[in-house]
């Protein structure tokens, strides 16, 4: 009876571990129990980094033409922008240039006008020859100026006295006829319209005293005191090619003034 009791009491307390170890088993296979932590202590936090996604070779190439194009046109750009300053820059340079040339072309003329006109003439083109033509300019501008008026007769006179000074010093009686010729011509051409004609004018009054000054002295001497050119004068009536000198300038005068 008590082994039999005995018997019965390992049986029960073998079915209740073997329970005990169905219900732990069952635990374990419904996943671990998770107890909740303190509401205090920091909850571990986590990061996904981002992972670059490589692209294929058709974008990067894609990329790469158009950063090129991009470039290239910058440079295009850059280069039209210093090529327009650089002819900017020329044209300045060339317009100031012509701006200082211009400048001293103009003083040159205007210096040149200015000493060429000590005679009221016009400048030459060339020297003085031995018919000395800046005498004879000298002369005929005397011939101008003036007119039948007061004053007339002492300018006529001066006037006589100049021309029958540069006939001496030309020699005109023993110069080639043609030369003096052109020589006259070329000096009155020189002298603008009005001078022209007021030399016209006054030929004859001109002419009319030079002869009187070789022919009668005495009968002019008053004048030719009062103009300032007796002694002048004088030194003309002691020439004795005077005459001869002045009769070949009188007759080139005479041709170019009719």
């Amino acid at each position: 009876m008590f082994k039999h009791d005995h018997t019965l009491l390992h049986r029960s307390f073998a079915m209740a571990l073997a329970a005990a170890i169905a219900v732990t088993a069952a635990g374990c296979s419904g996943g671990a129990h998770t107890s909740s932590a303190p509401s205090d202590v920091p909850q571990a936090t986590t990061v996904t980094a981002a992972i670059p996604v490589p692209a294929d070779a058709s974008t990067v190439a894609e990329t790469s033409a158009a950063a090129d194009t991009s470039a290239a046109a910058s440079a295009e750009t850059d280069n039209a922008a210093a090529s327009a300053t650089a002819a900017a820059s020329e044209t300045a340079d060339a317009s100031a240039a012509a701006a200082e040339n211009a400048a001293a072309d103009s003083t040159a003329a205007e210096t040149a006008a200015a000493e060429s006109m000590e005679d009221g003439l016009p400048g030459r083109d060339t020297a003085d020859t031995a018919l000395k033509e800046s005498v004879l300019s000298e002369a005929l501008v005397e011939c101008t100026g003036w007119g039948q008026s007061a004053g007339s007769s002492l300018r006529a006179a001066t006037a006589a006295v100049l021309l029958l000074q540069w006939a001496n010093e030309a020699d005109a009686a023993n110069a080639d006829p043609a030369l003096l010729a052109d020589t006259v011509k070329a000096e009155v051409n020189r002298l603008s319209d009005s001078q022209k004609e007021n030399l016209k004018a006054n030929w004859s009054t001109i002419s009319f005293d030079a002869s009187l000054l070789l022919d009668s002295y005495d009968e002019i001497s008053p004048i030719l005191e009062d103009a300032g050119c007796a002694e002048a004068a004088k030194s003309i009536t002691s020439n004795k090619n005077s005459l001869s000198n002045w009769e070949a300038l009188e007759h080139a005068l005479d041709a170019t003034l009719k």
